[in-house]
């Protein structure tokens, strides 16, 4: 790690940061840049392109989910450096760091018409201290087109290390009078246990008031139906419920967010609820009888896609009555 460290560290905690932020430790920055904002999150799903966007479809080509530590940095280069100095810079030293490039590109014609609008969408809260500075990157990067991308992804034992990286280049007419980069780096790791608790009561109350219940408890490794080890808990909750209460009958239902082919999702979302189902069955021995596995993708959402927290709200698997 430390390797990669010196490797990514092009320049020094600067007196024009702003003040409260700091430069992510796995992937800092480029020599004399100034951080210009930042947001850190204990845990979050992030979605990071690995392919360009489908205006058409309204939604990545191809894309990763990763869920961990998130922090969003925003950095201003001042000097001579242009946009495509900054950006092989990074990638280059993301490369010498160990990291495999999964996507990269440059402007409209080549990520998509809508690719820098769907990823500015947080810009605006990470540039909360420097308001000015918002509509020229997204003038520039949204308007004009003048910025270049990538997607890059490390292997490490604590955990997967993704990074997405989007430089803007000066553009005078957007009044972006230097490149910016706008960098999102997530470091992998399950949700600690504990934090959120349905049990069986508390399903059965659900269920009994609205007909359906969403369990988060539930997770699966990245665009799999394999049900990852924290969830042995809502399974044995689950189990509990559907043997105090003998004649209910469920479906157990999946659900995606927008992200990716329509096909693919409701494959998926199907793929997830019947794995549950067999869990049920095998491991707690519920009578199949009164299970039923359904996947409907995107189609019932219960927050907006337009933001990473909607999108990992839509990602669950739920109880609903017969």
């Amino acid at each position: 790690m430390l390797l990669i460290v010196s490797l990514l560290v092009f320049g020094n905690v600067l007196a024009s940061d702003v003040s409260g932020c700091a430069d992510n430790p796995i992937v800092s920055r480029f020599k004399g840049s100034e951080i210009a904002g930042c947001r850190a999150v204990r845990f979050e799903a992030l979605t990071l392109p690995t392919g360009r966007w489908s205006d058409d479809k309204h939604a990545w080509t191809a894309a990763r989910d990763l869920s961990g530590r998130v922090s969003r940095l925003v950095y201003t280069v001042p000097g001579q450096a242009g946009g495509q100095e900054v950006f092989q810079s990074y990638l280059s030293a993301l490369k010498a760091g160990g990291f495999t490039l999964a996507f990269s590109c440059h402007g409209f014609e080549d990520c998509g018409y809508g690719f820098a609008e769907q990823l500015l969408g947080g810009v605006r809260d990470t540039l909360a201290k420097r308001p000015n500075l918002v509509s020229h990157v997204i003038s520039a990067a949204s308007g004009e087109g003048k910025f270049s991308f990538l997607t890059a992804f490390l292997d490490r034992p604590q955990g997967e290390v993704g990074v997405s990286l989007m430089v803007v280049d000066r553009d005078k007419g957007s009044g972006l009078s230097m490149p910016v980069v706008v960098l999102r780096v997530v470091e992998r790791q399950q949700m600690a246990s504990g934090q959120v608790t349905v049990d069986a009561r508390a399903m059965s109350k659900g269920l009994a008031k609205d007909g359906h219940i969403a369990l988060y408890g539930i997770q699966f490794a990245t665009d799999s139906a394999q049900i990852e080890h924290d969830s042995q808990g809502t399974l044995a909750q689950m189990a509990k419920m559907l043997v105090a209460e003998p004649k209910a009958k469920v479906f157990i239902v999946g659900h995606t967010d927008n992200t990716g082919q329509l096909a693919h999702n409701l494959a998926l979302s199907k793929a997830r609820a019947k794995a549950v189902v067999d869990a049920l069955v095998t491991k707690y021995g519920i009578q199949p009888d009164r299970l039923m596995a359904e996947g409907v993708a995107s189609f019932s959402p219960v927050a907006s896609n337009a933001s990473e927290a909607g999108r990992a709200r839509n990602r669950r698997v739920e109880m609903v009555l017969q």
